[in-house]
């Protein structure tokens, strides 16, 4: 099977995320398995490399022209993307093609089997990160955006939709009357590992960890609101932050970076809060694998690769029910789930931590890791497969 995954964003590029460690891991899982694999990423040039060896990756380079200046930014980059891959098509055989259903790169696809990855939502993420979500909603959903508008529309033209969030694909599903088919984002390891970070920072303390966008829908605001109290309470712990720290807005107007706040907000425990700033993966794995327990209050999440991977090394998450942490989750057992929007349960939660038993604690890290097993790459790479031949059978009958 020849499948090409056409994105913004991928490994070999210098913009990445979440969208880009998935794409990097399933292309591995697909090529490996013996598919032939192309990628279609968005870049800074125009050329085609090799990734991993078995994985072709088409350099897209939009111009920046006066023609090109007077189209809407996302009709731009379905174009060209879409352009490269009517190319490719004229000299090989593809057999089907996924999309990411951010920035409606699938809206003018071509007549080939199509299927689209939920990664994001832009209505939600764009709520999730006002005063009140719940109103921000019910306003959004009659009052959508031309990005929203166009991802919606994107992702209405796909053959078949999939995404490993339940809570976002019952979302998007409802708002747009389409089945969502949930499959769970694959979990591979992270073997290249650096402690500078670690040994400079935190080596030899006690901490909790949260590594994320650090903006209001990720929770800043409960963090902020519950960090005194904590570190007051539990004098020997620490707190580090790892992420972009985006620049958030408090209620008097006031402007600052979120971790300039979060810091404010610690008081006197200031100097016991530790901002690492954005690292990479091989920095900051160790600094999962050494924290005492990781915390994800997000608003919203779509199966962060965040909380996967501190799971996957055994670490106990702390993550907001109904977020889609429970997915992942069981109170208790496998993980602690907290409250949405509440500084309060955060700190309950930590000191329903800090008085588990050794034992206690050992079970549920175990839990964690057996919970993280079940999104291996065997098991994942065969979902998804099924889907892409489903959605080849189904189009030719």
């Amino acid at each position: 099977m020849h499948i090409v995954y056409v994105t913004m964003e991928f490994p070999t590029e210098i913009v990445g995320g979440g969208l880009s460690a998935y794409l990097g891991n399933i292309s591995r899982i697909m090529a490996d398995a013996g598919h032939e694999v192309t990628v279609i990423t968005l870049s800074d040039r125009n050329e085609r490399i090799k990734y991993r060896e078995n994985i072709a990756v088409e350099r897209v380079c939009i111009p920046r022209n006066k023609i090109t200046k007077q189209f809407n930014r996302l009709k731009l980059e379905s174009f060209f993307l879409n352009q490269r891959l009517r190319k490719l098509r004229k000299t090989q055989k593809i057999d089907i093609v996924q999309y990411p259903n951010c920035r409606a790169l699938g809206l003018l696809r071509t007549s080939l089997p199509t299927v689209v990855r939920v990664s994001s939502d832009a209505l939600l993420w764009r709520c999730a990160d006002e005063k009140d979500m719940d109103a921000a909603l019910r306003k959004g959903m009659t009052e959508k955006s031309k990005e929203e508008y166009l991802e919606d529309k994107a992702l209405l033209r796909a053959d078949k939709v999939f995404g490993p969030s339940r809570v976002v694909g019952d979302f998007i599903g409802r708002r747009l009357n389409r089945k969502i088919q949930i499959i769970e984002s694959p979990y591979f390891k992270v073997e290249d590992n650096d402690e500078t970070v670690y040994q400079e920072y935190l080596s030899g303390k006690k901490y909790l960890l949260t590594a994320c966008s650090l903006r209001p829908a990720k929770g800043i605001f409960v963090i902020a609101g519950a960090i005194q109290g904590i570190l007051e309470k539990y004098p020997d712990l620490y707190y580090a932050l790892a992420g972009e720290a985006e620049e958030i807005t408090l209620e008097d107007g006031e402007r600052l970076s979120a971790t300039d706040y979060v810091k404010r907000c610690a008081g006197n425990c200031a100097d016991r809060v530790i901002c690492l700033g954005n690292i990479s993966k091989r920095f900051l794995n160790p600094v999962i694998q050494h924290a005492y327990a990781v915390v994800l209050p997000s608003r919203i999440d779509n199966l962060p690769n965040a909380c996967i991977e501190a799971m996957g090394e055994g670490k106990i998450v702390l993550g907001t029910d109904g977020a889609s942490f429970e997915q992942l989750i069981d109170d208790k057992e496998s993980g602690l789930l907290l409250k949405r929007d509440c500084a309060d349960s955060l700190r309950e939660k930590v000191d329903e931590l800090m008085g588990w038993t050794a034992e206690k604690r050992l079970s549920v890290e175990e839990n964690a890791r057996e919970r993280i097993k079940l999104m291996d790459a065997e098991t994942i790479g065969k979902k998804v497969i099924d889907l892409y031949r489903e959605t080849i059978n189904q189009l030719g009958e």
